[in-house]
């Protein structure tokens, strides 16, 4: 399989008052050694489960590096990382795996920069992730589901993960419910849950009252659409504002949006390497009322 992963990251420091909400972002003000510690482990959770070779320890010899034969279809994941010039923490991570894509934009549409990354190499793919700079993708077979989930169920529909963050050794799932005025425009009038047998378990999908995660994929199908749609790259800020809409705002408006049902959320899972969501109190988009209403031009499922 090959896989593009694109990764918005930005990064700079508070200004002299200055005032930031550290409940959103930790990109502006943030501690620098923790930005750092995500971004490096975003990369070598990449790197590790998808990129570089896999070796054991032999005990009768004592040596390190026997090459693992893992699948005759090896996995080919490439990593793009758009940043704003000399605002960012590339320099101070150990990974090289991966291109730099520095651009002269607004750093709020640093992740509309990532869009286009994917348009450029369509056709070149067989999945398209978007993935924040603090997500953390543990799972080897997470790609192995995704593709899993469009064979089975089709093109038309979305599986996102369920995204947490660890608190006190316990998982938040931090992508509860949204306010049903904000939500209820994308709903499809399709199927509520959808259920499959997977690994000898049953699955149960239901469609996303907070279709959020942090990230989004899509395979080369979903891409084309998308990119052949009227509002592909219109930067909308729709969605509560451009970051929230960068990470979901452009899929939702044409794919059936799942993730796998809380009785079983572990099905596909990402971690949230930095855990301000779940610390903060009170977590909201503020929506005028006249935005809420079923709009064509922001839903364009068939």
């Amino acid at each position: 399989m090959r896989i593009l992963i694109t990764i918005p990251h930005y990064f700079r420091p508070r200004l002299v008052g200055e005032l930031i909400d550290k409940s959103t972002s930790s990109s502006v003000g943030g501690d620098l050694t923790t930005r750092v510690q995500c971004l490096q482990s975003c990369l070598e959770h990449l790197s590790t489960h998808f990129q570089g070779d896999h070796i054991e320890l032999d005990h009768s010899t004592g040596i390190v590096g026997q090459s693992l034969n893992r699948e005759s279809t090896k996995t080919t994941l490439d990593v793009v990382i758009s940043t704003v010039p000399d605002q960012h923490l590339l320099p101070r991570v150990t990974s090289s795996d991966f291109i730099h894509n520095s651009r002269e934009v607004d750093p709020l549409q640093l992740g509309f920069e990532c869009h286009l990354v994917m348009a450029e190499r369509l056709d070149s793919y067989d999945l398209y992730g978007y993935i924040e700079d603090d997500i953390l993708i543990h799972d080897p077979t997470f790609f192995d589901k995704l593709r899993w989930f469009c064979e089975t169920f089709g093109d038309k529909q979305l599986l996102q993960p369920n995204r947490y963050e660890i608190r006190t050794g316990r998982k938040v799932y931090v992508d509860g419910p949204m306010p049903p005025k904000l939500i209820r425009p994308f709903l499809s009038q399709h199927a509520e849950t959808l259920e499959a047998t997977c690994l000898s378990s049953r699955h149960t999908f239901v469609q996303a009252r907070n279709p959020m995660s942090g990230c989004f994929f899509l395979n080369n199908a979903q891409l084309k659409k998308w990119v052949r749609s009227p509002f592909f790259n219109d930067r909308d800020p729709w969605y509560g504002n451009y970051l929230e809409s960068t990470q979901i705002l452009g899929p939702l408006r044409l794919f059936d949006v799942y993730k796998s049902a809380l009785t079983n959320p572990f099905f596909l899972e990402v971690v949230h390497a930095d855990p301000r969501l779940s610390n903060s109190r009170v977590a909201a988009i503020t929506l005028n009322e006249s935005d809420v209403f079923i709009d064509s031009s922001r839903n364009a499922r068939n």
